[in-house]
């Protein structure tokens, strides 16, 4: 009579134990990454998040899948429009779901438009910032009447690394912005006519709450959108490698108006 003769596993019992112990500590590990990031609630996933930190970095786990849900936040888009000297007026928009493909290239413009509004968010705090400055000030001149000299030298320097700081982040975003314009203006540009400039406004656009749901607003309704222009370059400036000025006035994001979608 033959005996039954079963296939023995490639793997030892211990060594499976071994295996399937990492791979739950590694799936404890994924699954904690959204969990933790951003932070939820801090008596909770503040420890968690802390313990856990120096495996998300070291992996790059560390990813914010919050933004997409449950409760996703406002959208950005960047609006420009490119004058040609003949009149002609072409106007876009990014991220451009309909006309970028594959989806992924989509994904990548999505997230340029919404780093570009972190960007903008910082300048456009500039009258709360200069009032800030102003007690600043008065801080620094009340400890130098009051004789505390030391104080009053280590906070001026605190002021000026703030103001060095802010104006270095003010030529970055105008640098950037006259790179994006240059690149939209290679990529949809002119047609053959002569560039006389381009203009470039950020778009923000807040998802309607339950409420306003409730009451019928749409997505796409107009008092869920405020915009600013956050760009205006001349061909000249386009040209010339270091010509940035003044992009724009970031004091405040006005209602949606020109540069439609």
């Amino acid at each position: 009579m033959e005996q039954d003769s079963q296939p023995q596993p490639p793997w030892s019992l211990p060594i499976r134990i071994v295996v399937l112990s990492c791979l739950m500590i590694y799936l404890s590990i994924v699954v904690l990454a959204p969990l933790t990031n951003p932070i939820g609630a801090r008596e909770l996933t503040t420890p968690v998040a802390n313990a856990v930190s120096p495996v998300h970095q070291a992996l790059y786990l560390n990813h914010g899948y919050r933004f997409f849900g449950p409760d996703p936040g406002p959208c950005h888009s960047v609006i420009y429009e490119i004058e040609t000297t003949d009149g002609q007026q072409i106007k876009g928009h990014f991220p451009d779901r309909e006309n970028t493909s594959p989806r992924l290239m989509y994904h990548r413009w999505f997230m340029l438009s919404e780093s570009m509004y972190r960007e903008f968010s910082v300048l456009s705090m500039k009258p709360e910032i200069d009032k800030l400055l102003v007690k600043f000030d008065g801080e620094i001149a009340e400890l130098a009447r009051q004789g505390q000299v030391e104080q009053s030298k280590a906070m001026a320097a605190e002021r000026e690394q703030a103001v060095a700081l802010l104006d270095a982040e003010r030529v970055s975003f105008d640098k950037m912005m006259l790179g994006l314009g240059r690149n939209l203006v290679s990529r949809f540009g002119s047609q053959g006519s002569e560039l006389k400039s381009i203009r470039m406004w950020i778009r923000r656009r807040i998802p309607p709450t339950a409420e306003q749901s409730l009451a019928g607003v749409e997505l796409t309704d107009e008092s869920l959108i405020t915009q600013a222009q956050v760009g205006f370059f001349t061909a000249e400036q386009l040209a010339a490698p270091d010509a940035v000025e003044a992009a724009a006035d970031l004091e405040s994001i006005a209602p949606a108006g020109d540069g439609d979608e």
